[in-house]
C-alpha cells in the first residue's frame, strides 16, 4: 500500500491550495485529504500560510447579544413611540368629546326651561365668544385649552401659559366680547331676514353677555381689559358687582365676587414690584385698547335697545 501522494506540481515555500471534496482526482488530488492537508481557508491567509485569529466562541455570542439588544431596543422605542401616537391621539378626541359633550348637556339644561332651539341658539353665540378668545390667545403665543361650558354659568378657556404682557392679555380678553357682539348682531339681522322672535330674542341675550362681560371686575373679561387701563377699575368693577349682587343675587355674581376679591388683593400686591415689567404698556396701546373696549360696550348697549321685545 503506497503513501498517499500530494499534488505533483507543488512548489516548494508555495502555499497549498486547499482540499475540496468535490475536487476528485483532478489534477492529482485524491478524494480523501491526505495525511496534513491544510483546512478550508475560513479567512484570506496571510502570507506566511498561516489564517487571522478568529476569536473565541464567547465573543462572538458576545457580538450577536449585543446586536440583538440594539434591535430589542430600537424595536422598545418604536413600540413606545407608536403607543405615544395613539395616545395622543387618544386624548386629541377625548378633548373634542370633551367639549360636545359639555356643550350638549348646557344645551339640554337650558332646553327644560327655555326650549330646544332657544337652547341651542344659546350655547352657539356662547361658543362664538369662546372662540374670539381662543384664536386670539393662541395667534399671540399663549397655549389654551378648549372651551369647557358649564350650564348656568357660561363656559371659560383655560390659559396653560401666561401672555408676555397685560397688553397680550387685555386683547386676549376683549376678543371674547367683541367677536360675541359680532355673533350678537348677525343674529340680530337674521331675525330681521326671517323676521323671527326667536331670534331677536338671542341677539338681546348675546348682547346682555357680552355686555356683562366687559364689566371690569376680576375674573371678568373687563377686569383683565382693566388691568392694562388703570388698576384702580378694578375696584369700581368690583364694587359695582357687589352692588348687582344685592339688588339681583346669582350664583354667578357670588362667584366674581369671591375669586374677584382673592386676585384683586394679589394682582394690587405684586402689579408694582414683582410684576412691574408685566403690566408696563405703551400709551399708545393703552389708548387703542380703551377705545376698543368702549367700541364693543357702546354697540352691546345700542344692540340691547334695539333687541328688546316689550312685554303685552
Amino acid at each position: 500500500m503506497t503513501e498517499p501522494q500530494g499534488r505533483p506540481d507543488a512548489e516548494p515555500g508555495r502555499i497549498p491550495e486547499p482540499w475540496s471534496p468535490q475536487s476528485g482526482q483532478i489534477g492529482g488530488w485524491h478524494p480523501t485529504p491526505p495525511p496534513g492537508a491544510p483546512r478550508p481557508y475560513l479567512y484570506k491567509p496571510e502570507p506566511d500560510g498561516t489564517q487571522p485569529p478568529r476569536g473565541n466562541n464567547k465573543q462572538r455570542w458576545g457580538r450577536a447579544g449585543g446586536g440583538a439588544a440594539a434591535g430589542v431596543g430600537v424595536a422598545a422605542k418604536a413600540g413606545l413611540l407608536a403607543k405615544l401616537v395613539v395616545a395622543l391621539k387618544a386624548s386629541a378626541v377625548l378633548v373634542k368629546f370633551k367639549v360636545v359633550l359639555s356643550m350638549a348637556v348646557s344645551v339640554v339644561a337650558y332646553a327644560f326651561i327655555f326650549g330646544w332651539w332657544y337652547a341651542v341658539g344659546f350655547v352657539a353665540l356662547i361658543a362664538v365668544h369662546e372662540l374670539g378668545h381662543l384664536v386670539v390667545l393662541r395667534a399671540l403665543g399663549v397655549k389654551v385649552s378648549a372651551p369647557t361650558f358649564i350650564p348656568f354659568m357660561g363656559a371659560f378657556v383655560s390659559m396653560k401659559s401666561k401672555p408676555k404682557s397685560v397688553a397680550h392679555e387685555a386683547i386676549g380678553a376683549l376678543a371674547g366680547p367683541a367677536v360675541g357682539t359680532l355673533g350678537a348682531l348677525a343674529t340680530l339681522e337674521l331675525s330681521n331676514a326671517f323676521n323671527s322672535q326667536l331670534l331677536r330674542a338671542l341677539a338681546y341675550t348675546a348682547f346682555f353677555i357680552n355686555l356683562f362681560n366687559l364689566v371690569p371686575a376680576l375674573p371678568l373679561d373687563g377686569g383683565r381689559v382693566a388691568g392694562a387701563l388703570h388698576p384702580a377699575l378694578w375696584i369700581v368693577g368690583l364694587a359695582a358687582a357687589a352692588v348687582f349682587a344685592v339688588l339681583h343675587p346669582t350664583p354667578v355674581l357670588l362667584i366674581v365676587l369671591v375669586i374677584g376679591g382673592f386676585e384683586l388683593v394679589r394682582r394690587w400686591r405684586t402689579r408694582k414690584w414683582i410684576d412691574a415689567a408685566y403690566y408696563a404698556i405703551a400709551p399708545a396701546t393703552r389708548v387703542g385698547i380703551g377705545i376698543a373696549y368702549a367700541a364693543v360696550a357702546i354697540v352691546c348697549i345700542w344692540g340691547i335697545n334695539i333687541a328688546y321685545i316689550p312685554r303685552h
